[in-house]
């Protein structure tokens, strides 16, 4: 395993300790895919269908 990946696993793992993701398959033995957690997902959805509410996040064109 070279640093790169385990720089990824180490994020990842981390990421998921904090709750903004989750396994896809809490009940697998290894974590093989990942998803945004349900809290992080809601914003995303938000932050798609009312992108003008959530530009300063965005950046802008000017």
């Amino acid at each position: 395993m070279d640093a790169g990946e385990r720089t990824v696993r180490e994020k990842i793992k981390k990421w998921i300790e904090e709750g903004f993701l989750e396994p896809k398959d809490p009940e697998a033995q290894r974590i093989r895919t990942i998803v945004l957690s349900t809290q992080y997902e809601e914003l995303a959805a938000d932050i798609r269908n009312e992108s003008e509410k959530y530009q300063y996040l965005l950046g802008s064109d000017d």
